[in-house]
């Protein structure tokens, strides 16, 4: 394999106008915002999202005028209540929202993965979100009715991880696996851009295969790139700022807040510029 680090700048190049973009983590965890950032200034947009449960990386994107659609399951601050950037997007169609439920947007994800046309899912059944995203389907050798959803295939995904190799090898410490698809969404991407909080040497890798959640051979760029997740938390580096969460929720609450949000932390703003502004925020 060849080497895949290379600069965020190089990386979001991947990225182009009218993309399919899928985001890993889960609310206030690994969320990738350095990559989001950088997508948020680049000269690209209407972008479709596909984020299992949306945070401050979808907002961000809105509020920086890049999103046509949005497939999730949620999109907020959890304790800091809804992403009100986004609200106002869905409320007024200026972006399609698109309502998934959690298990079904899985199966998506997963259908993608394997290069399947659609995934089969009981999750939808009976209720108000199949209308426009599911058909209820006859199935062979059985009576029972299951729901179909098209698969989820990205043109690009970005995810935040703990490490990797310069290969690519992608590997996690203390995984939370009660929530977490960050594997599902890297395979079902066309291509796949990772950051880390470390590169590791290859003998590391090679030592503990068992930490490598995502072979190299899936991953066309890595950045290395300390406090990727930030705001968000990343597990065993360093937890969510809420702080800094809760002053990002109450900009999202009006146009005005979140332009000077973007003013401040994304417009020619590059990660080393970023650390500086939020020195002090981010514990390795």
């Amino acid at each position: 394999m060849r080497p895949k680090l290379t600069s965020v700048e190089e990386a979001i190049g991947l990225c182009s106008s009218g993309d399919a973009i899928a985001l890993g983590g889960a609310t206030m965890r690994r969320k990738p915002m350095g990559l989001v950032r950088a997508l948020a200034g680049a000269d690209v947009g209407d972008l479709e999202l596909w984020t299992w449960i949306g945070s401050a990386d979808v907002d961000l994107l809105i509020g920086a005028g890049k999103v046509r659609a949005v497939n999730s399951a949620y999109v907020g601050f959890g304790a800091f209540g809804l992403a009100q950037t986004s609200r106002r997007a869905f409320a007024d169609g200026s972006v399609d929202f698109r309502d998934w439920s959690e298990s079904s947007l899985a199966e998506a994800l997963r259908a993608g993965s394997a290069g399947l046309p659609v995934a089969l899912t009981k999750a939808l059944l009976g209720t108000s979100l199949a209308a426009g995203l599911a058909t209820e389907v006859d199935l062979p050798f059985t009576e029972e009715r299951l729901m179909a959803v098209p698969a989820a295939r990205p043109d690009v995904a970005l995810i935040h991880a703990q490490s990797a190799d310069e290969l690519g090898n992608i590997r996690r410490r203390r995984p939370n696996r009660t929530d977490d698809i960050d594997h599902l969404i890297a395979t079902s991407a066309r291509r796949l851009i990772v950051s880390v909080e470390e590169i590791v040497p290859r003998a590391e890798v090679l030592d503990d295969r068992d930490a490598t959640i995502i072979p190299g051979t899936y991953v066309d760029a890595v950045v290395h790139l300390p406090g990727g997740a930030h705001p968000t938390g990343c597990d065993g580096y360093y937890d969510p700022d809420l702080a800094h969460l809760a002053a990002y929720a109450e900009a999202s609450r009006s146009a005005a807040g979140i332009a000077d949000y973007i003013a401040t932390y994304v417009d020619g703003v590059d990660p080393a510029r970023y650390r500086e502004l939020t020195a002090g925020e981010v514990t390795a």
